[in-house]
């Protein structure tokens, strides 16, 4: 997990999350906004009103599907490990490797594909699919480096379950339904 260490750390993770919110979140159907309202002292903790419900269960699902994302690459960075630990070939490392990217990718597809569905009327929005996708993976990058999101402290109970359990991405399990085997 990446600190953030200087002025140039922080900038580059607050803009990060001006993309994340403001690419989903700026538009007509969901009419939010990003609009900072406290920044803490310690550590660096910013609550950012986004103004409307909507937003905020959109960046709940983007929440969780990056959540998702980076669960499943810790667990290809867990099972690599393990695979390079048995001596395997090269040639087999990197056939591992482009596999778990394409997992990845396709698992990215998905979750965003979801998230368009659920939030949006238009489902053919190729731009608009690119943007959560981005999101998704941006988010996911903060999340390595220990970024966390919240719903805001006294929110109702059906809107903290929107977002991912922060204090364990590792079990957090994809929202969409998986077909039984």
């Amino acid at each position: 997990m990446e600190k953030i260490k200087d002025l140039n750390d922080l900038y580059n993770s607050a803009h990060a999350f001006q993309t994340i919110f403001s690419q989903l979140i700026i538009n007509d159907t969901i009419n939010g906004k990003t609009e900072i309202v406290i920044i803490e002292n310690g550590s660096i903790c910013i609550d950012i009103y986004v103004g409307s419900l909507q937003a905020v269960t959109l960046i709940g699902s983007v929440a969780w599907a990056s959540a998702v994302l980076y669960k499943k690459i810790q667990e290809g960075k867990v099972m690599f490990e393990q695979v390079k630990s048995l001596e395997i070939k090269n040639e087999s490392l990197k056939d591992i490797q482009m596999a778990q990217k394409e997992q990845l990718s396709q698992m990215l597809e998905i979750e965003a594909r979801n998230i368009q569905i659920n939030h949006f009327s238009n489902q053919d929005n190729s731009e608009q699919f690119e943007r959560i996708k981005l999101s998704i993976s941006l988010l996911s990058e903060q999340l390595e480096k220990g970024s966390k999101i919240h719903p805001q402290l006294n929110a109702p109970e059906d809107v903290k379950n929107l977002f991912p359990n922060m204090g364990n991405l590792i079990g957090v399990e994809s929202k969409i339904k998986q077909l039984k085997e």
